[in-house]
């Protein structure tokens, strides 16, 4: 249990600066200009974390 709880911690440290990086870089170029896309791809992130944990907890 204890490492399942390090893991996940690590895991959402990675995935939330990958993730960063890639909205940070997306925002920069086109997405800031649609604020529709804009909303789709934070929606997108968050389905992704909730399927990480999912996942992780499995």
């Amino acid at each position: 249990m204890f490492y399942q709880i390090c893991h996940m911690f690590f895991v959402h440290i990675y995935y939330i600066f990958s993730f960063y990086l890639l909205y940070k870089s997306v925002s920069a170029g086109i997405i800031c200009h649609f604020p529709y896309i804009n909303k789709a791809f934070r929606n997108y992130l968050r389905n992704a974390f909730i399927f990480v944990d999912f996942f992780i907890l499995q």
